[in-house]
């Protein structure tokens, strides 16, 4: 429909048009989702990536409409935050699992020191009865096979009972340690002086 409007009549600044319609003014659109995208996006990098997934999912929901400018900053921006939140977690997770492991090792470091002093003990006591053994004899220590069935009633720490070696004028009493194996470096040893029947195995001749 043609507009004939007299200029005096003319309510505003706007143009008259004569003899056709006027155009229809496009009305500006807003993407409320991508602009909340965005401003929780920023929200999440000043907490640390906390809001950070709301942010992206709600900038995600902004990408479906125009204008999409704010939705895909507040998507690349929560995608940094996320980055963060989870390099802050990843770190303290591990700090934590370190934590433990060195919690651990000082409890498994006492826990051996304690064993080691119960097999320190233990050596202490067998050789006590040996030296009762040789007040009685003169000064004389038993033969190995003696020797052990005294000592052999005592067990170490570590589940393994105790092994006497005699020697020249000397005799030893022997716990096998943490590994549980005798004639190790861990071993736990208890030297006796006293006169033994030591005899060194001669070779054998072939």
């Amino acid at each position: 429909m043609a507009l004939h409007v007299p200029y005096a009549q003319r309510r505003d600044n706007s143009p008259v048009y004569i003899g056709f319609q006027q155009p229809p003014i496009r009305k500006r659109h807003s993407n409320w989702w991508g602009l909340g995208g965005l401003l929780l996006s920023l929200g999440g990098l000043i907490t640390c990536g906390l809001l950070s997934p709301v942010a992206l999912l709600v900038s995600l929901i902004g990408l479906w409409q125009n204008p999409r400018r704010s939705a895909i900053a507040g998507t690349v921006i929560s995608l940094a935050g996320l980055a963060v939140a989870s390099s802050i977690v990843y770190g303290t997770v591990s700090n934590q699992m370190h934590r433990h492991e060195r919690i651990e090792q000082k409890k498994q470091a006492i826990y051996m020191a304690q064993q080691v002093d119960q097999g320190t003990e233990l050596l202490e006591s067998a050789a006590r009865e040996l030296e009762g053994f040789r007040t009685e004899h003169e000064g004389a220590l038993p033969a190995a096979i003696d020797g052990n069935m005294l000592v052999i009633k005592y067990q170490d720490p570590w589940g393994q009972e105790l092994r006497y070696e005699p020697g020249i004028n000397q005799a030893t009493i022997r716990s096998a340690g943490v590994d549980a194996r005798f004639d190790t470096p861990d071993d736990l040893t208890r030297t006796i002086e006293g006169d033994t029947d030591y005899e060194p195995l001669l070779p054998v001749e072939r």
